[in-house]
């Protein structure tokens, strides 16, 4: 079997892992309990501290001992802690264990964004991702209701152990990854001057004043993910309050958003055909007058093709944006790079979040989803006025 595709295998299995952690922990935090805003809060902040806190340090790592090497410890550390989760008790304790196991996803995504491109030739690492996301997605697109129907059916705990067992066939799939030339060239060469602050964040500066492209990237991606986490936070207590609905209601309102997200893979594969500017104004666009509808007052059948839509938009722009700094960034600084991006991913979510809380203090859940459809209009303004890549297409920006 090709690396590329052990790659995939093994982003497949931990990503069905992590649903089953993180639906079983929802079920327990959001829809068992009263204060369900503030769990929701909560279990965001546990979900994007460590994004915004260690993701530099974490980038550093998997430059220094190899992003191969890290995707099989983090793997074990995630059974170690589904074990763990296993035998809590205590609700706190319960979150404690659950900070960890998202510090160990995110080096885990690191290390997993860091070896992609050493496999993977730049003209066709667009398509890669997108067959990468595809295969996610095909399973995702039914585990969320199957998780969902597992924990009522067999419990919390038996739940649990189901996504250890995942994890350990995602651990199989990295022990298989045998190491090449490229990801060894990928290694630095031990420095024993220790870098003082100053000259850490000199070198972020530095990568990207020689790659103007990269800022582009990151201010047009950070629209996408507060418009996501506006998102994120205003469907639960939206779905809760409207509807009423449950666990098992909830994950098929998330297969849908899969659906949809698959969906967005196959536009990803024609991307070549694409203006990237174009491209771009029709999706902010979109979703602005998607979360404008969400906002009044939606019946089940127009929110199940709205989810559709969702996860269809902004997992397009993502994947691409994330496919174009993957694509810009050079190859011994390719952890520090990517890691700023989930240092940008976990401050945009829970900026997204924390300013949702407060339009939640003043006004209601549909008009949060407003200011969320307006942030994604001035989005599609700012390509259209700037002219951001005017001549650009997706495979040669």
């Amino acid at each position: 079997m090709k690396r590329q595709y052990l790659i995939i295998a093994a982003d497949f299995w931990a990503d069905l892992g992590k649903r089953f952690v993180s639906l079983t922990l929802f079920d327990l935090l959001i829809f068992k309990e009263g204060d369900c805003l503030s769990n929701l809060l909560w279990m965001s902040a546990v979900e994007q501290a460590p994004s915004i806190l260690l993701s530099p340090f974490a980038g550093l790592l998997v430059d220094r001992i190899g992003p191969d090497r890290c995707l099989a410890g983090t793997l074990v550390c995630k059974c170690l802690l589904v074990a763990a989760l296993i035998l809590s008790i205590l609700p706190k304790a319960v979150i404690a264990i659950y900070l960890l196991f998202i510090c160990t996803s995110l080096l885990f995504t690191i290390a997993r964004l860091t070896i992609i491109p050493l496999l993977v030739p730049g003209n066709r690492l667009i398509s890669f991702n997108a067959l990468n996301e595809r295969v996610a997605i095909a399973g995702a697109v039914i585990s969320p209701f199957i998780v969902g129907w597992t924990i009522t059916q067999i419990g919390k705990r038996a739940a649990l152990g189901i996504a250890g067992l995942i994890f350990l066939i995602a651990i199989c799939a990295v022990v298989m990854l045998q190491r090449n030339a490229a990801v060894l060239e990928s290694e630095p060469i031990p420095n024993s001057k220790p870098q003082n602050r100053r000259n850490w964040f000199s070198s972020y500066r530095v990568i990207f004043n020689n790659n103007y492209n990269l800022g582009i990237y990151f201010i047009m991606l950070g629209f996408v993910l507060l418009g996501g986490g506006i998102l994120n936070f205003s469907l639960p207590l939206l779905f809760k309050d409207r509807f009423g609905g449950d666990i098992s209601q909830w994950g098929f309102l998330m297969s849908l958003y899969q659906a949809g997200a698959f969906l967005s893979t196959l536009l990803l594969r024609w991307s070549a055909a694409f203006c990237l500017r174009r491209a771009l104004i029709v999706c902010f666009f979109t979703l602005s007058a998607a979360m404008a509808v969400l906002g009044k007052f939606t019946p089940p059948f127009q929110l199940s093709w709205l989810m559709i839509l969702f996860g269809c938009g902004f997992t397009f722009m993502y994947v691409l944006f994330e496919s174009l700094i993957q694509k810009n960034s050079p190859a011994p600084h390719a952890g520090k790079i990517l890691s700023a991006l989930m240092v940008l991913r976990g401050t945009c979510y829970l900026g997204g979040i924390l300013g949702s809380v407060l339009v939640l203090k003043l006004l209601d859940t549909g008009s949060l989803l407003l200011v969320g459809a307006l942030l994604m209009l001035a989005a599609s303004m700012l390509v259209k006025a700037s002219g951001f890549a005017r001549h650009s297409n997706l495979v040669n920006s």
